[in-house]
Parts: C-alpha cells; sequence; structure tokens
C-alpha cells in the first residue's frame, strides 16, 4: 500500500531530552548480550515514546539500495539521505521505502511485519540510541506508523512505540551491531545481494579486515570477497554501459550473472578484459530476449570469450560508425581517415579497436544495441556449438586418461589378501578392453 503517514522530526535536543526523561522511570530493564559481543551484557532501559517520536536510521542496510534508486530517479544530491537523519523530506522519502519493506514476503511465504503487527501488535521494543535514531525496527515502526494512520484514532495501539535506549556506541559499533542482529541467517526476510555487499564495502571502508566481516556476518570469506568484486563489476556496469551509476535497482535481479562474472574476467586482461564485460554487459541488458544456448554465460565471456570476441569482430565490420561516417563528410579525398576495412585488420588488435567502437555506439543506441545481440546471439550459438562437439571429440581422451590415472592409484600393498582373485580377475578384464580399444584405432600397431 502506498504511505500514508506525515514524518514530521522533532528537533534532536527536544527527542533527546524527552527519552532522557523518560529512563528516570523506565517500563522495565532488559539484559541484551548483542551490544557488546565477548562482553558483559549491557543493562537496556525500556520506555514507551510518542510514534512521531523516533527517527529512521539513515545508513539502514536493507534500504541502501531503494535509497540510491530514489537519489538517481529524482535527480538528487547523493548525500541526500547520508545526510538527511534530521531533514523531513530525506525521512518521508525513507518511511514510504520502509513502508514498502514492512509489506514485503507474501510472494516468499514470509508473513509481512505489518500484518503481524496488525494482529498481534507491538511484542518487541525496537532498539534505538539516546537521541531517537532507530538502529533496528526501522520496518516495524514504519508499519505502525502506517497502522497509526488506518485507525484513525488518538487512542490507537500504535500510538506509542516502546523502545529499548542503547548506550552511546560510536557509527562503527551501531553498523556491527545491526549486522549481528539482522544479517544472521535466520532473518525472516534477507538482505538482498546489493545491499550486503553495500554493507561490507562500508565495513572495509571502516577498517575491518575481510575475515573479521565474514565472521561476524556468518559467512565464508571467499563469499565476502566474492560479493564486493560482483558489486565493483555492477558499479562499471551502471556507470559505463547504463549512464547511470550506483542505481542499483537496475542489478539486483543479476547476482549469479554478475558473481559468475567475477571468475570468468579472473584470468583476463588488458583489451580481452575490457570487451568481454562490455559483452557481458550487452548480455545481460538483452537477457529477456535472449534465444538459443547463449544463457550459457561462464563459456561465452569464459573460456570462449576470445573466440567469440574474435568472430564478433569479423561479422560487426559492416557496420557503420556515426563517428567515423560523420568525421568523413568534413575531410577532403585527400585527408587520411582511418578505414577499418584494409588488409590490416587482420590484426586482432585492430579488429577489436573496431569492435570496442561498435560496443561503445551500442551502449547509447537502442537500435544498434538490438542489432548487435542479434550478431552475438549467432556468434556464440554457433561457438557453444562447436565447443560441445570439441568435447564430445575429446570425451575418449578424457575417459582413457580418468582410467590411467585411477590405475597408477593402486596399491596392493594396501589390500586386503582375500580381495586378490577378485582385482586379478578385473584386471584381466581390463587389459582385453584396452587391447579392444587399441585394435580399433585405424592405423594403430600395438607394442607387445
Amino acid at each position: 500500500m502506498p504511505a500514508t503517514y506525515e514524518v514530521r522530526v522533532r528537533p534532536r535536543h527536544e527527542r533527546e531530552s524527552l527519552i532522557a526523561q523518560l529512563q528516570n522511570e523506565p517500563l522495565e530493564i532488559r539484559t541484551n548480550y548483542d551490544v557488546f559481543p565477548n562482553q558483559d551484557p549491557a543493562l537496556l532501559k525500556v520506555i514507551r515514546l510518542p510514534i512521531d517520536v523516533p527517527v529512521y536510521r539513515m545508513e539502514n542496510g536493507r534500504t541502501q539500495t531503494a535509497q540510491l534508486s530514489y537519489i538517481a530517479k529524482h535527480n538528487l544530491d547523493e548525500n541526500f539521505f547520508s545526510s538527511g537523519e534530521e531533514n523531513e523530506d530525506a525521512q518521508q522519502a525513507q518511511h514510504a521505502i520502509l513502508a514498502q519493506l514492512a509489506e514485503a514476503g507474501r510472494e516468499s511465504s514470509i508473513t509481512p511485519i505489518i500484518d503481524e503487527l496488525r494482529q498481534r501488535g507491538q511484542t518487541e521494543p525496537i532498539l534505538m540510541t539516546a537521541s531517537g535514531q532507530v538502529v533496528n525496527g526501522n520496518r516495524r515502526l514504519a508499519a505502525m506508523r502506517e497502522l497509526f494512520i488506518a485507525e484513525r484514532s488518538s487512542d490507537s495501539r500504535f500510538s506509542t512505540v516502546k523502545c529499548e535506549v542503547l548506550p552511546t556506541l560510536t557509527p562503527e559499533q551501531i553498523d556491527d551491531l545491526e549486522i549481528r542482529l539482522q544479517m544472521a541467517p535466520e532473518t525472516k526476510l534477507p538482505y538482498t545481494w546489493i545491499n550486503e555487499a553495500l554493507k561490507i564495502r562500508r565495513q572495509l571502508n571502516y577498517g575491518k579486515d575481510e575475515a573479521t566481516i565474514a565472521r561476524n556476518m556468518r559467512k565464508r570469506p571467499k563469499t565476502v570477497t566474492r560479493l564486493v568484486a560482483a558489486l565493483d563489476l555492477a558499479d562499471i556496469y551502471l556507470t559505463e554501459w547504463c549512464s547511470s551509476p550506483r542505481n542499483y535497482s537496475l542489478v539486483e535481479p543479476g547476482q549469479q550473472f554478475f558473481n559468475d562474472l567475477v571468475g570468468a574476467l579472473e584470468s583476463k586482461d588488458g583489451q580481452l578484459r575490457d570487451l568481454t564485460m562490455k559483452l557481458a554487459w550487452l548480455i545481460y541488458e538483452g537477457r529477456d530476449g535472449i534465444r538459443g544456448r547463449i544463457y550459457d554465460l561462464n563459456t561465452i565471456v569464459g573460456a570462449k570469450a576470445e573466440t567469440v570476441l574474435t568472430r564478433l569482430a569479423e561479422t560487426v565490420e559492416t557496420f557503420e560508425d556515426p563517428v567515423v561516417a560523420s568525421e568523413a563528410s568534413y575531410h577532403s579525398d585527400d585527408d587520411i581517415l582511418i578505414d577499418f576495412d584494409n588488409g590490416d585488420d587482420t590484426d586482432t588488435a585492430a579488429r577489436w579497436t573496431r569492435l570496442d567502437q561498435v560496443f561503445s555506439t551500442a551502449s547509447h543506441n537502442s537500435d544498434r544495441k538490438k542489432e548487435l545481440l542479434q550478431e552475438v546471439q549467432s556468434v556464440a550459438n554457433s561457438v557453444l556449438e562447436q565447443h560441445a562437439e570439441e568435447e564430445q571429440g575429446q570425451k575418449a581422451l578424457t575417459q582413457i586418461r580418468d582410467a590411467l590415472t585411477l590405475i597408477l592409484q593402486i596399491d596392493l600393498s594396501t589390500a586386503n589378501p582375500d580381495t586378490f582373485e577378485a582385482i586379478a580377475k578385473r584386471g584381466e578384464r581390463i587389459i582385453r578392453e584396452v587391447n579392444r580399444i587399441l585394435d580399433s584405432i585405424p592405423s594403430y600397431s600395438r607394442v607387445d
């Protein structure tokens, strides 16, 4: 449902004064083991605040992608959210994002937070700082505010919100606390891969090493490294291909794609790496209309990338390059122009330079992009078919090599003597089968 609650931000000093006053007579005191890990538990006072007092934490991990998309859509300053915690416009935008997240889950059989609150009311306090910044419970607060408006009653059960007040913490400690509370595997509404990667990047900026981050997030260090590398590639795609930096909504569906691309690019550098990325960008953007076996991305931009690019460079030589064509009209016949159809184009580097120009033109021209994608489909499917034939042609060699490897690993000194007779019979069978194979090889003269 669209957000209807209108955010009004009380001045910070007013919030702090009210929260401090209410802590003099708390509803209860709770023991919290998450605030300071591996130390004595924190004793947190629980108070009840008017629903309009708390403010949303702008560095909330779940909302990073949506924030960046909002900034891109509305052409706002990149610090609109990060510096806008006391700004009503930023808080209102954050509320709309959180209210939408509070509705999420139905498609995956998870009960949305707003439905749980509607049925049961608030059962657990939200966690906030002494200034009213919500560290854990931002979605619940947004849902309660929407339900407060829906009930249209001053004595609504959602007119106030129960809160646990944290001790003074640094921004880094708050970030760590959010990870411990919200990014554990049992979390009901998981972070998107982009939000996880952005969170990791922030932790790295705090100076933490990947092993520590992995331990806090309950992930393997390799997974953390891969996520950051995938995010780096997504940033390149958004900036250089889409001209829409940080608009992460465009890459949220592509977790597997960008994760696989990290591995595909590991052994590539220079012009090959650059062109492989552009090939991948084209495929990703046109993924919904792709037919045939081109979905085999790991082969197309991995082992067979150089073959695909070389053949593609040959097929697109007939593409008219707008830049070159427009320049040609302003030169006399005596001027020296770039001619991509001369004999020197047989050089791979020259062909790839031409292909790079075609990619660059296509990135800003939808018609050219469709035409180029069709060429990619044709070339890639041809290469994949040839790859399959080559694999089939190498199958017998692979099998005999694997068999030899297994035989060389046999150690009779560790074998049970009771198995010797069975081993001998199967060994004789192996000899007969090998001889049969050798006899069937044309022009092969077997040495006994």
